[in-house]
């Protein structure tokens, strides 16, 4: 069993044999990624054991791949796959492989050749200068996948925020329901309070009118048991009077207020209205390239146009006075949708080995009437950094082809309709 899992395979866990190495960079044993094609190939294609990425079995099988001569060369092993005890010390560029002096006369007869260490030395240079580009692609996926993940963290806290606002609203909305719900309670509560007053203020009056009728009729009926024509002649009058101011009143019910409250149905239409429009803060992001050593005179340059928004946009990158100015245009500023406002906008002038210690600048969109729809200016950054400062090699703004990166971000907001 190998003891450095990097010089042995994932599949048989020994020492490689016969090491073929896959177009994903994976290395297995000949014998036993012949093994693993018979077994999972599909429509001629399978997936490698370790990071499952499709790959197509040339003729040949597993032969037919590229032999991993870098692991051979640990082991001390560069000779010939074919001739055992020989070494390799010939490339055939025909074939793109190397060969051993019986390769040469059998095979390769008649195949351009070439020393196999000078061939070495013009790989290496390729290869050093292809490892210098992976290496800097591969700082810059870094740099965007941490920008991504920024984002999806920005998008989650912005998410968070706008549920707080509309239950914040929402709560608003409530709070003015039930005041106004207290208040229409509160003139409920007069009009009863004010109609059973005046109800009982006239019952009130009636029940005295009705306890001096009952003690007329009372008296009346003492009168008339008696055989004495005097006391009816005195409370005759009085009766009279009694019955006379009786007749003169009405008992018709006076007008009454019935407090009512007819339920409605919720205007949703309104609420919603109430509620507010869900607006969408929306970015997009164009990254440029600036030659430096076009820096030689002071003047104006310009990047390419890119797409964003269904709006075309470039940067100016003015070059005066010992300090450098960056404006973003828009190409056709009649364009741009009225169902949108640009905020913002943020460049950023890339730091090459510390993101943290790339320039950033932001510029509010103020007044963004004025600006875009007139003579499609839409941002400027004055003086984003010192001339001196962006060209000095040590500060990593500049890469080995004088070259910077500048990306700007722009902020919109778009209006969502969310009540039609």
């Amino acid at each position: 069993m190998a003891s450095n899992h990097k010089h042995s395979c994932s599949i048989c866990l020994d020492d490689f044999t016969q090491p073929k190495i896959l177009p994903c960079f994976h290395t297995f044993c000949q014998d036993c990624l012949d093994g693993h094609i018979k077994v999972h190939t599909h429509l001629n294609k399978f997936n490698c054991p370790i990071c499952r990425t499709e790959t197509e079995v040339p003729k040949g099988g597993a032969s037919g791949f590229t032999t991993n001569f870098y692991i051979e060369d640990i082991d001390n092993q560069q000779t010939c796959p074919k001739h055992k005890k020989l070494l390799l010390d010939l490339y055939c560029r025909d074939c793109s492989t190397p060969i051993c002096y019986k390769c040469n006369v059998i095979g390769h007869e008649n195949h351009k050749k070439a020393d196999l260490d000078e061939v070495g030395i013009e790989a290496r240079e390729k290869l050093a200068t292809l490892k210098q580009k992976l290496e800097k692609e591969v700082k810059e996926i870094l740099s965007f996948t941490h920008t991504l993940t920024k984002e999806i963290t920005n998008i989650n806290n912005s998410a968070a925020r706008a549920c707080d606002d509309v239950d914040k609203q929402v709560k608003k909305i409530c709070s003015a329901a039930i005041k106004q719900g207290e208040d229409v309670k509160q003139e409920v509560i007069k009009i009863r309070d004010e109609e059973c007053e005046k109800l009982r203020k006239l019952q009130e009056e009636f029940n005295k009118f009705e306890n001096q009728l009952q003690t007329s009729v009372q008296c009346s009926d003492d009168a008339l048991k008696r055989e004495a024509t005097i006391p009816v002649l005195d409370i005759l009058h009085k009766v009279q009077t009694l019955a006379d101011h009786h007749a003169s009143r009405s008992l018709d019910y006076p007008e009454i207020r019935y407090p009512d409250f007819p339920m409605v149905d919720i205007d949703h239409q309104s609420l919603k209205q109430q509620l507010g429009d869900l607006h969408a803060i929306i970015t997009g992001t164009l990254t440029s390239t600036f030659d430096t050593s076009l820096m030689k005179v002071e003047k104006s340059y310009y990047s390419n146009d890119a797409e964003i928004f269904g709006l075309t946009w470039y940067l100016e990158i003015d070059y005066h006075e010992g300090r450098l100015d960056i404006i973003l245009y828009l190409r056709n500023p009649a364009e741009i949708n009225k169902d949108f406002d640009i905020e913002s906008s943020t460049i950023k002038l890339i730091n090459k080995t510390d993101q943290n210690k790339s320039v950033v600048k932001t510029d509010n969109i103020t007044p963004h009437e004025f600006r875009y729809k007139k003579s499609g200016m839409v941002c400027f950054w004055y003086d984003i950094i010192k001339p001196n400062i962006l060209l000095k090699k040590d500060n990593h703004f500049v890469d080995e082809e004088n070259t910077c990166i500048l990306q700007t971000t722009i902020k919109i907001n778009h209006h969502m309709k969310t009540h039609e």
